[in-house]
This record gives C-alpha cells, structure tokens and sequence, in this order.
C-alpha cells in the first residue's frame, strides 16, 4: 500500500520543476496522504479500495497540497514554470565555474610547492619567479570567476534533469571532499614519520632531512589541488540551496579534521613515547595506519550516506581503471627500492689470488697508475653487459650472472677486470627494476670482497631515463665506492669536460717506471634523443681528447707507446668488418669466437660515424678496441 502512495505522489510532481520547497512539500504531501489512507483503510474491507478513495478526493496537486496543510503561496511557486532555466544553461554555469576553479585550485597548489621549494632551495631566483607566476594567475583566475559569478542567476527553479544532474554532482563533490580530508591527513603524517625516521636512526642534518621530505612532497600537493577543487566545487553548488544540508555536510567536515588531528596527536605522542622505551618507531605508526585505514571505511559505508543521496555507486570501469593505476604506481616504486637478495651471496665470496701491484691515483690528471711488481705479461679480464636488476625478481639471474664473473676472475686470475658498460639493467618489466644503484653497489662489494682491481665504462642501460638516479648521482655514487675507500675499484675523481659520463685512461708500467701500456676508457653514451633505441656514438671532443693524451704520453716517452681501448657501443667498422668476414674477405683477420645475434642487425652500432677509428690508425697507437653491447657476439677480427 504505501507502495501505491507513493507512486501516486510521485506522479503527481514529476511534471513540476524542482526548487527549494519542492522535497519539503512532496514528502509533506506523501505523508499526509498516507496518514489518511491508514484511517481510511481501517472502515473499508480493502486496501486498495481505501487508496482509490484518498485519490478519488486528493488526486490533484493543488488539492493534496492543500489536504497537507501547504500555504497557497508555496503552491504557486510550484505550479509557476516561468522561471524555470533550461538544463543546457544550468551545465554551461557550472562546467565554465568549474574550470575557473580547476586553474584557480592548480595555481594554488603549484605556489604552495614553490613556497616549499624556496625553503629547501634558499630562495633561489628561478623558484621565487615560478612561485610569484603562480601566485599571480591564482589570483587572476579567482577574480575571473568573480567577475563571471556575478553575471549569473541562480533561478530557484529547475528543470527534473537538471535536479538528477546537480544531486549526481554534489555527492560527487562531497564525497571527494571528505575523503581527501582523510587521505592528506593519513599522507601528511607519513611525511611526518619519514622525517623522525632520519632524524632519529640516520644521524642526517635537518636540510637534508628537509630535502628528503620535499622530494616526496609531489603526491601531497597533489591530494592538496583535488580537495581544493572538490571544496570549491561543493561551495558553488551550495548555491543550489535544495541540494544538500549544508550545515549537516559541515559537521562531518569539522568532525574529520578534528578527530583525525586527535588521533594523529595521540599517535605521535605513543611514538615519542616508544623512542624513550627503544621501541621501533614504525610498529605503533603501523598499528596506527591500520586504525585509520578501518576508520576511513567504517566513516564512508556507515556515516558518509547520511548527507549523501546515493553512497556507494559502484562503476566497474572505474574501479578496473583505479585499481591498474594504483597497481603500476606501487610497481614503480617497487622497482625503484634497493633490494639486497644477492647480498647473501656476495658476501660468501672470498678473495681471488693475484700480482700485488703498486697502484697510484694523479688528483690533478684523475689518471691511475698500476706497477707491475715483476716482468711479465700484464693480464686484463673483459666483462660486459652483465644486466644486474638488483630486484627480488631478478635475483636467481643476478646470482648467475655473478657466480659465472667469479669463476672467469678465479680462472684467468687477471691483473685487472674491465666492464664495458651495461652493469645494470634499470628496464622495469624486463628487470623487474628501476634502479640502477644498487647494481654499482653490490658489484662493487663483489670485487671489493675478490680484491682484484676494476674499470668502468658505461653502458647506455646504466643511466637510462626511466631509471631512479641520474647519470650526476651515479657518477656521485661511484666517486664514493672508487680506490680511495674501496681500494679496487679505479674510477677517478676528476674527469675531463668533454662529452660523456666518464672518459679517463690508465697507465700500466714496468717495474723500471715505463709504460708497458696505456688503456683509454672512453664513454661511447647512450642514446641521440631523436628516437627508440637511436644509439650515440664516440664524439669529436672525444676523440680530440684521445689523440691529444696519445700525443703527450709518446712524446714523454720518446716513443710511440703502445695502448688499448674500451667501450660499450660498436664503431661502424665492427660492422665493416663482419660484412667483409661473412663475403669470405681477406681485408680482415679472424682470430676466434663467433657471431650468434639473432636480431636483423647483427652488429648494432651507431647510425652515426665516428672518427676515433680513422684517428686512432693514423696515430698507430692503438693496437685493440674492445667493446659490448652485442650480448651474444663474442668475435674477434
């Protein structure tokens, strides 16, 4: 029965336009209507008889309105459909306010972010231009709106659609408001957390500490641009008065920001109290994470639907496409943590036995020397493209890869190892790791342990775009791990200012004091910029820088000295020279391995010429070049 009644009521409104009286009248008039269907229903035989007759006498509007007690004045307003605004106006307003406040809210947000640069930077000249921008076109877009504002009408009466859409509109913003609340909470006490975390257990100074927040600040301001929106959002459709109970909506604001600032309180207060007892900071922050996250949802299935008309909707592709993002973002940074699984192992290693050489480093030239103890031959072990992922996923491969680097240093027990590049493999999917760090630290603890010296050049995976530290902090971290504090790894401090990431040579003398050899480590970088997998080449600064230290060194030598170089990419005439060795040539010389690439170019060299080649034969120096790159060609012409 009350079915029925509402049904009849229902159709009774559903030609009028909404407005501010409109759900206190319908439901005033509903529940008079059933009221009198209840008396009515106990002097009849029948329900449904008891209904027809309240409808036989209060079927029209004006009279049900009247039966329930409603003043003509509200029934006029009701009835009157002249200031009703079509729905296509009504999205126009808003869709037009709410990019005023998307810009408004952005330039709010991306000045905050130069405030807090400011700080860490010092007032840096760049950041205080960037920040005033910002600030300025805020403020410019907040007077735009004003303007626009102010040449709107809000007509209190609308359209049914137009009702459904502002309803539909201001849960959305609600929700999104009050959720935010708690998430830059739950976010601003983990960057909390992360600062007493290096204040406490890493001995760091407060502007690192600072910098170390800052640089995970980006997802904070972020949560900060999405609650400003949604807020200024909701603001402009509480001019639609019907819509919602503001004052309710308010209370479930301040009750939030007020308990979860309780709550976070307490919690910091438990974890100073931990610190006194030497427990663990992160287990009662823990603890206190889960509270919360239990919280959020209890607030949001049982509370949240109080000021809300419908929710919890439930959108199928919305949740696929939220979930797919939330998993690729914790994917990368996953694959962007130091993971140790082959420290094990490292650290199992032992020394190798080998020649006691004298090593000495030039500050001034960053050239190293070794001196061999005894007249004999100087023996170099080449490694290349060991693809170290440094992840969880990687690690039965990185074990591999190492345990077979042991046993070639254990067999060739060499003087000295050269790697030609691509020790790491920062490649995400194919690695299951972003990072490209940790893979120069645990092969330096390898070698470290194996106690034979090494060299380095670089590869182009080793500081590919997408991995977490730059070619500057690779470099930087190789400085901290080379001879001075490793004793085995001879990476030099100061370097040449020509192109590329490391460009140096090492001189291998006699035990009288000459040089036996001279060997050139020479950065071939990475990739042009101008497309996938457009691999560069060794540059002409480069070589000048090559054929000037060959100059030098003959002529403080008297004598052409003999050298060898090393590099990761391939020259062009690796790849003349194989054509000509498949044609059955004899312009070249095969001396041993083979060829087994099975990709369409099987010498991937630069499209791009370099002149080291031509350089190096004409100074007749240079007796060898060796080089990586192609993993599964070990030839030598």
């Amino acid at each position: 029965m009350k079915i029925s009644i509402d049904q009849a009521v229902k159709d009774m409104f559903e030609p009028l336009a909404y407005s501010a009286a409109y759900n206190k009248t319908i439901d005033r008039v509903r529940k008079a209507l059933q009221e009198e269907c209840d008396k009515v229903s106990e002097e009849t035989d029948s329900e449904l008889q008891a209904i027809g007759i309240v409808l036989s006498k209060y079927g029209k509007l004006e009279d049900a309105c009247r039966f329930a007690g409603v003043d003509e004045e509200t029934i006029k307003q009701l009835m009157d459909d002249e200031a009703i605004v079509t729905h296509r106006l009504i999205r126009k307003t808003f869709k037009r306010n709410r990019r005023y406040i998307i810009l408004i809210s952005l330039f709010s947000a991306l000045t905050a972010s130069g405030v807090i640069s400011l700080a860490v930077t010092k007032f840096h000249p760049l950041y205080i231009a960037l920040t005033l921008a910002c600030a300025g076109l805020g403020v410019y877009f907040w007077f735009r709106r004003s303007a626009y504002e102010s040449t709107v009408s809000y007509s209190v009466l609308y359209p049914i659609k137009s009702y459904k859409y502002l309803t539909k509109l201001s849960d959305r913003y609600i929700k999104r408001t009050l959720d935010m609340i708690f998430v830059c909470f739950g976010l601003g006490t983990v960057q909390i957390l992360f600062a007493m975390i290096l204040w406490f257990y890493s001995n760091s100074k407060a502007s690192e500490i600072v910098e170390s927040v800052y640089s995970n600040v980006g997802i904070l301001v972020l949560c900060v641009f999405i609650l400003m929106e949604s807020v200024l959002c909701k603001n402009t459709l509480d001019r639609y008065t019907f819509i919602t109970d503001k004052a309710e909506y308010r209370k479930h604001a301040t009750f939030i920001v007020i308990g979860s600032a309780v709550f976070w309180c307490v919690v910091f207060g438990l974890v100073i109290l931990c610190l006194n007892l030497n427990i663990y900071m992160v287990i009662p922050y823990a603890i206190a994470g889960v509270l919360y996250i239990i919280a959020f949802f209890v607030y949001i299935f049982v509370f949240r639907k109080r000021i809300t008309h419908k929710n919890i909707i439930v959108k199928k592709r919305a949740i696929v496409f939220v979930s797919v993002l939330a998993v690729l973002f914790t994917l990368y940074q996953v694959m962007q943590v130091d993971t140790w699984t082959t420290q094990r192992y490292i650290n199992t290693v032992s020394m190798v036995p080998h020649h006691e050489n004298t090593i000495t480093y030039d500050e001034t030239s960053g050239v190293y020397t070794i001196k061999m103890d005894t007249e004999r031959d100087f023996r170099i072990l080449q490694l290349t493209d060991i693809h170290l992922g440094a992840s969880t996923l990687s690690a039965r491969q990185d074990k591999k890869a190492l345990d077979a680097v042991y046993k070639l240093i254990d067999h060739t027990r060499p003087d000295l190892v050269v790697v030609t590049g691509d020790m790491s493999f920062p490649l995400g999917v194919m690695s299951f790791s972003f990072n490209n760090s940790a893979p120069v630290e645990q092969f330096a603890s390898f070698m470290r342990n194996i106690g034979i010296p090494w060299a380095f050049t670089y590869g182009n995976h080793d500081t590919e775009f997408i991995a977490s530290d730059s070619a500057a902090e690779i470099d930087s971290i190789y400085q901290s791990l080379s001879y001075k504090r490793s004793g085995t790894l001879l990476y030099p401090y100061t370097q040449p200012p020509i192109t590329g990431r490391n460009n140096q040579y090492i001189k291998i003398e006699n035990p009288d004091g000459s040089i036996n050899q001279v060997l050139y480590l020479i950065d071939s970088n990475s990739y042009t910029g101008e497309g996938i997998n457009v691999y560069d080449y060794i540059h002409d600064d480069q070589v000048d820088w090559y054929e000037q230290q060959v100059k030098n060194i003959n002529a403080s030598e008297g004598h052409i000295v003999s050298s060898m170089a090393f590099f990761h990419i391939p020259l062009q005439q690796y790849k003349t020279a194989y054509e000509l060795y498949e044609q059955g040539s004899d312009e070249v010389i095969y001396h041993f391995g083979s060829n087994d690439e099975e990709l369409i170019n099987k010498i991937c060299c630069s499209d791009y010429p370099s002149k080291f080649f031509d350089t190096a034969k004409r100074l007749g120096s240079t007796k060898a070049m060796f080089c990586g790159h192609d993993h599964y060609n070990n030839m030598s012409l």
